[in-house]
């Protein structure tokens, strides 16, 4: 079974004040407990879940990133056309991808590039 902290490194710990740590601590257990599938979500399909806010979800899906919490892979990706995003965690230890690569990151890409080289000839 896999756990989120095999043994909790001693420096796993949030920045901010000391008294928040078990609120902390408590939000990205649960934000981890539910995304430990590996499942697909929206940050407020796990909040109907755990009950914690989409804004703490979102910076405890941040904090499982990095290493002291574990540097699981932790994916985003557009659900739809209207701008909704969802979240899919990963294995420990697995690296920081925030992106997964849509069909379009080349076209945008290319378009980065073209509108750089519009500035740079204007100037």
């Amino acid at each position: 079974m896999t756990t989120l902290f095999e043994q909790p490194p001693d420096d796993a710990r949030f920045d901010g004040p000391e008294p928040d740590a078990p609120r902390l601590t408590g939000q990205l257990l649960r934000t981890w407990t539910v995304m430990s599938d590996h499942k697909w979500r929206t940050t407020a399909e796990i909040a109907a879940v755990t009950r914690d806010p989409a804004t703490s979800i979102q910076a405890q899906l941040r904090h499982l990133r990095k290493e002291r919490f574990g540097a699981y892979l932790v994916e985003c990706r557009r659900r739809n056309e209207k701008g909704r995003w969802e979240y899919r965690v990963g294995e420990k230890g697995e690296g920081i991808p925030k992106h997964s690569r849509c069909s379009n990151c080349e076209v945008l890409e290319a378009e980065i590039v073209r509108l750089e080289g519009l500035l740079v000839t204007r100037r």
